[in-house]
């Protein structure tokens, strides 16, 4: 009787202890962090910007900015940032420089928007607050 106990005790350990590691995981996986993006590598990062995070740009030419349903919150904004300003989002003939579009609680600081006179340099469209 005393050994089916250990091995009980031992299972539920092993239980235990695999619980918290997922849970561990799971919860550094959702933390905010810092991103850094090309103008090659930045639409593929603006997806999968979280509460918190910061993407930065680094200096270089970027083309159309599009900003779709990027939600930060009050305690954990989102920011999309130039390296300096020197990051430059020029103006292309399709579209706004910057698109924003049901976002919320997302700073856009350090950047140079060159619209070129095509479109708008930066329109908001709603829903969209905290901006």
């Amino acid at each position: 009787n005393n050994k089916k106990k250990t091995k009980l005790i031992d299972r539920s350990e092993a239980l235990s202890c695999c619980v918290l590691m997922l849970v561990l995981f799971l919860l550094t996986s959702t933390l905010a962090s810092d991103h850094t993006a090309t103008p090659s590598t930045y639409r593929s990062l603006l997806t999968g910007l979280v509460p918190g995070d910061t993407l930065t740009l680094s200096d270089g030419s970027y083309g159309y900015l599009p900003l779709s349903n990027i939600q930060g919150t009050a305690a954990q904004r989102i920011v999309i940032q130039g390296a300096s300003l020197n990051a430059v989002v020029n103006g292309q003939s399709c579209c706004n420089t910057v698109e924003i579009r049901n976002c919320s609680f997302v700073t856009l600081r350090q950047l140079t928007i060159a619209s070129l006179n095509f479109n708008d340099g930066i329109k908001v469209q709603s829903p969209s607050n905290d901006l």
